[in-house]
């Protein structure tokens, strides 16, 4: 995935609205504003946040401030409040509506909304056809398994930005899943070095490997993805190719997802069971028994799956992996169920950090903050 660097990938100079305000409120509204950036580069968004709050009370037109009061809140996993703010920007500020479409898109698939994503990138790629607005997009289309489509803007975002690996890796999950092996392996040995210690990446390279009558070196990356995941892997298919999408982000293993979201552990045909006496849930949350609980505070999404196959299983397993107690959120999204595993109950963001740090470190790389309602 492209790495987001929140401040440093989107510094440019937009013209602030003249407004009843004195020259005074526009002086301090602006020095708010450049002690924000400035804290948002040095990654402490807490303290951005508040600065661009304060810009924000200041000059209520202030569309800068707005704009990067939501890429804070991104990075601090408010992405509904990331929203409005992006929302009011269009309406505020049509000179910079490209970059409000284009985050809106990017917090919008970091909460499985992807259809609601299309149509902020779909928006992005008229106002500025770059590469990335054509990568996110394609995600967005992965995501929904409309994969000729997301191929399509991988192709366009590769032209455009020619060997981005995060490009070739996408490129390589979409071929592997329409059982386009030969392509899928060249694209996913471009991107092997960056994506290495990504066991969401040795799942797909191992099972094409595996379709390619190459098993003794699938085997190796197989385990790799066996270990991480804390479970028997079903490789890929020639039968099947509706393999373990949850529908996004999928950024990664922790959703073999933002995540997006592959679940490894979907049966092939022949394998398919019964669920063991999992009860009839309704939309909450639960730990891994299964019992309604009411968490507060912070915890940190780890994984998304759009069926209970094996969910109790795999939310022990993260649970005894990593010491910290493992909920279960089940809500509908667009229609669909959707089984959420969310990590810890943290009254403080700090913490909260400190975990997300850790899970992506282990793989977890669209790990994000969430508040319990």
């Amino acid at each position: 995935m492209i790495r987001f660097k929140l401040f440093l990938a989107c510094l440019f100079v937009a013209t602030i609205i003249s407004a009843q305000i004195t020259e005074r409120d526009i002086r301090q509204s602006r020095s708010a504003f450049a002690e924000g950036v400035r804290k948002g580069v040095d990654n402490d968004f807490a303290a951005a946040h508040e600065l661009f709050n304060k810009a924000i009370r200041l000059d209520s037109l202030n569309s800068e401030a707005y704009l990067y009061r939501g890429l804070a809140r991104i990075e601090l996993g408010l992405f509904e409040e990331a929203i409005k703010d992006f929302r009011r920007i269009i309406n505020l500020d049509r000179d910079i509506s490209y970059q409000a479409n284009y985050f809106s898109g990017i917090a919008l698939l970091a909460i499985d909304r992807y259809r609601d994503a299309l149509i902020h990138f779909n928006e992005a790629v008229r106002l500025n056809p770059d590469f990335s607005s054509f990568f996110h997009r394609g995600k967005a289309f992965f995501y929904l398994e409309r994969y000729e489509q997301a191929l399509q803007d991988f192709d366009v975002s590769d032209r455009l930005s020619p060997d981005l690996p995060e490009a070739q890796y996408y490129r390589g999950k979409t071929h592997a899943i329409q059982g386009n092996y030969d392509a899928a392996l060249e694209n996913l040995l471009f991107a092997k070095d960056n994506f290495s210690d990504n066991p969401e990446f040795h799942y797909f390279y191992g099972s094409v490997l595996l379709q390619l009558d190459r098993a003794d070196e699938a085997a190796i990356h197989l385990e790799i993805a066996e270990k991480a995941f804390g479970t028997r892997q079903k490789p890929l298919s020639r039968e099947m190719n509706d393999t373990i999408y949850d529908g996004l982000d999928k950024e990664e293993p922790a959703r073999p997802t933002e995540t997006a979201i592959i679940d490894p552990d979907t049966p092939s045909p022949t394998e398919i069971h019964e669920e063991t006496d999992l009860p009839e849930l309704l939309e909450g949350f639960y730990n891994v028994e299964f019992q309604s609980i009411s968490p507060r505070g912070l915890g940190v999404q780890l994984a998304s799956y759009t069926n209970m196959d094996q969910l109790q299983e795999k939310a022990t397993g993260y649970q005894r992996q990593f010491g910290h107690p493992v909920i279960i959120e089940i809500a509908e999204v667009n229609n669909q169920m959707r089984y959420r595993i969310i990590m810890g109950i943290f009254d403080s963001r700090d913490e909260a950090l400190v975990l997300r740090s850790r899970l992506r470190d282990q793989g977890f790389l669209d790990s994000f903050i969430v508040r319990y309602p």
